[in-house]
C-alpha cells in the first residue's frame, strides 16, 4: 500500500497503468515474479496492487474522481507523514470508514482513533482476499487429494486402468479410448484413438502402486511395448512417483512418453471431475462496466 500512496504525492489525477508500471519499477519486479498467477488466471502482482488501491480508498486515503482513476487526499498525505517504511490494515483501522469496510462484525468505537498498539489480527495478513480464497481452496484440495489417492488404491487395478482411460479423454486428448483385457495386454492396459480410423493412438499403462517408486525397468519395459505397436506416443500412470532414473529413461527415448505421478494424478482428477464434484460454489464478482457504459 505504501507504494501506492507515493505514487500519488504528486496530487495529480492518475490512472491504473501509470500505477502498474510504478510499482512494477519501485518493487523491481522480474519477469518471474510478473508471471506468477492466482489459480484464478489472474497476476499475482495485479491483484495486490488493486486490493492496495481499494482498501486506501475505502481509508479514504485515495479517491477516484473518475473511473480507473486514482489521487490522493489529505488523509493519504497525513499517512505518508508517518513516514513508516511500510502501511498495514493496521494503520488504516486508525479511521472509522476503514474499520467499517474491513471488520463489519466488530463493535463499532465511534470516531474514536484506535491506539498505535493495536495488536494484529488474522485479518491483517499482507495477502489480498483473492489470496487468501486461493489459500483456502489449496488446503481444501490438498485433503481431497490425500483422500482421493486412497479411494482410486481401494478400488482395485481393472478400476484404475478404466479410470486412467477416463481422465484422459476428459483432459481432451483422444475421441474415443478403452482398456485392454487383463490378459495377454502385451504392458499396455489402455488405448486412446486421435482419430476415428485409428491412425493416430496413444497407448496407456497404469500402475496402482502405493509406497513402491516405478524404477527404469518398468518404463524401458512400456518403451518395448510401444515399438512392438509402432506407436509414438505413451503415458505411463502411477499413484505412487517414479524414481529418476525412471523420469531420465523416458525422456531420452525417440518416442513421446508422458509420466504422470499420483500428485498429478489427483491433482488432474480434480481439475476435470474425474471421481469428484462440485457440492458448494462461492462466486467473486466486480463491477460490470460494460452495463454502466
Amino acid at each position: 500500500m505504501l507504494p501506492v500512496l507515493q505514487f500519488a504525492e504528486d496530487g495529480k489525477l492518475h490512472t491504473m497503468s501509470e500505477l502498474r508500471a510504478y510499482c512494477y519499477r519501485k518493487m523491481k519486479l522480474s519477469e518471474a515474479d510478473l508471471a506468477e498467477r492466482l489459480s484464478s488466471g489472474g497476476r499475482t502482482a495485479d491483484s495486490r496492487i488493486y486490493w492496495a488501491k481499494a482498501y486506501l480508498i475505502q481509508a479514504r486515503a485515495l479517491e477516484s474522481p473518475r473511473r480507473g482513476t486514482l489521487q490522493i487526499t489529505d488523509r493519504g498525505r497525513e499517512l505518508l507523514a508517518l513516514k513508516k517504511d511500510r502501511l498495514t490494515n493496521k494503520d488504516l483501522e486508525r479511521y472509522q470508514e476503514f474499520r467499517d469496510f474491513h471488520s463489519p462484525s466488530r463493535k463499532s468505537s465511534g470516531n474514536k482513533s484506535l491506539p498505535d498498539d493495536l495488536p494484529e489480527t488474522a485479518a491483517d495478513t499482507a495477502n489480498t482476499p483473492e489470496e487468501q480464497m486461493d489459500s483456502i481452496l489449496e488446503s481444501v484440495n490438498k485433503l481431497l487429494a490425500a483422500d482421493l489417492v486412497k479411494k482410486v488404491i481401494e478400488a482395485g487395478d481393472k478400476f484404475f486402468e478404466d479410470l486412467v482411460v477416463d481422465l484422459i479423454r476428459k483432459m481432451g486428448y483422444g475421441i474415443d479410448g478403452h482398456s485392454t483385457q487383463r490378459t495377454n495386454d502385451g504392458g499396455i492396459d489402455g488405448v486412446i484413438y486421435e482419430d476415428r480410423l485409428g491412425l493416430n493412438m496413444i497407448y496407456l499403462q497404469a500402475k496402482l502402486w502405493r509406497n513402491t517408486k516405478v524404477s527404469r525397468p518398468e518404463i524401458q519395459k512400456f518403451i518395448g511395448s510401444l515399438s512392438e505397436n509402432k506407436a509414438q506416443k505413451g503415458i505411463f500412470i502411477t499413484t505412487s512417483d517414479f524414481s529418476a532414473g525412471a523420469r531420465e529413461c523416458a525422456a531420452k527415448v525417440s518416442q513421446k512418453v508422458i509420466l504422470i505421478d499420483g500428485l498429478e494424478l489427483v491433482k488432474y482428477m480434480i481439475t476435470y471431475n474425474v471421481g469428484v464434484s462440485v457440492y458448494k460454489t462461492y462466486e467473486m464478482k466486480r463491477i460490470d462496466l460494460d452495463y454502466f457504459e
